[in-house]
């Protein structure tokens, strides 16, 4: 129903105006009221995790310092505003984390390795790999107890043949992020 319906509607039972007088008047206020109206249900919409589309995700995001995959879809970067606003403490444990890198569209599995204080990480499905590991790593490490050291299992293959070819400095420290094919 839109507005000028929504007015003669309102005023049909009073039987004091001649609604075919009224019609234009009526037509004239409810055009603005109409276009107010519009406003009114975007911004309720952009509001609520839920429901928004938009400008409502990036404002959210940007006021609890999230980073955002340009390759997450609408969905998944709800479940992780969703998940953002809804931690609590009892969250930090192995289920936790893991549901909450579902939330962020990753399928994990953690490792706990209690004798050298750190929790490998690694995808459930062989095949996945994230499209940007660097925003993976810093989601992940911004999630876990910062006193924790964090293993990646990233699925990549590198060769011996690779190994063999590079040569190292014995003086230097390296990562196997250092030997990465990509």
């Amino acid at each position: 129903m839109n507005i000028k319906e929504n007015i003669l509607n309102l005023l049909s039972p009073l039987k004091i105006y001649d609604q075919k007088t009224l019609e234009k008047e009526i037509q004239i206020y409810s055009l603005p009221l109409q276009k107010i109206n519009a406003k009114i249900d975007e911004l309720l919409n952009e509001a609520f995790v839920q429901t928004a589309k938009d400008y409502g995700l990036k404002n959210i995001c940007e006021l609890l310092g999230l980073l955002v995959n340009k390759d997450q879809n609408i969905s998944q970067i709800q479940n992780q505003l969703i998940y953002a606003l809804s931690s609590k403490p009892d969250n930090f444990n192995k289920i936790g984390i893991e549901n909450s890198l579902k939330a962020l569209g990753f399928d994990c599995i953690i490792k706990e390795n209690p004798q050298d204080e750190s929790i490998t990480i690694s995808f459930k499905d062989k095949n996945f790999k994230p499209q940007n590991i660097s925003l993976f790593k810093d989601l992940v490490s911004k999630m876990l107890p910062a006193h924790l050291e964090l293993v990646f299992d990233i699925n990549s293959e590198i060769s011996w043949s690779q190994l063999e070819n590079t040569t190292i400095d014995t003086n230097q420290e390296f990562s196997w992020e250092d030997f990465s094919t990509n």
